[in-house]
């Protein structure tokens, strides 16, 4: 499988705060992204898109802790002013075991234990956020990351893909007989397609 995408419900605010310990300027590990958040801890995320810019923040702002918490608990960051509409309201675990308890008033200790489960089970509480994960595969990431250390050793330019020719042919690409740098390849081949 190439890219794998999941949803989930988030509850806990506090939890972008838990592994960020970044600092500006702290040495990278030669593993890279994985190891260097291990060691140094996560970068602070950043504001963008319109609703951040709607909220008055700039693209690639920082996330400081007060306007996040802010923004999270539907408030406008500057004014205080309150955002949308409230999240949904459910009956708490104290109302749905007050509620089983009255349905079952000789209930014995055992079964207020079992009704203490049910009532668990049935309480909800509205998520704060949506968290959506993409994970690529691994040989996707190699895939890329060897295209771009490929470039690089060659000194080729980061887009040197070829340019359609409109003259047909089974690819539609033009004969490429020189390297992306202008030197001249000792054969000719077709181009990709």
């Amino acid at each position: 499988m190439a890219v794998v995408v999941t949803v989930a419900k988030g509850y806990d605010l506090g939890y972008v705060w838990k592994n960020q310990a970044y600092k500006e300027g702290a040495e990278k590990a030669i593993g890279g992204y994985y190891i260097s958040a291990a060691q140094a801890g996560e970068p602070p995320g950043r504001w963008w898109g319109p609703g951040a810019e709607a909220l008055g923040f700039a693209a690639g702002q920082v996330v400081e802790r007060g306007p996040y918490d802010a923004v999270y608990q539907q408030r406008d960051p500057v004014t205080g002013e309150k955002l949308g509409r409230a999240r949904g309201s459910y009956l708490k675990f104290t109302d749905h075991l007050a509620q089983l308890r009255a349905a079952e008033p000789h209930a014995t200790a055992e079964r207020l234990i079992e009704l203490e489960r049910e009532a668990a089970k049935a309480a909800r509480q509205p998520a704060a956020y949506t968290d959506v994960t993409v994970s690529f595969s691994k040989s996707i990431s190699v895939l890329h990351a060897s295209i771009r250390e490929t470039r690089a050793a060659r000194g080729w330019p980061a887009t040197s893909a070829p340019k359609p020719t409109g003259r047909g042919g089974r690819s539609g690409f033009r004969r490429s007989c020189t390297r992306p740098t202008g030197r001249p390849l000792n054969t000719c081949r077709r181009g990709p397609g």
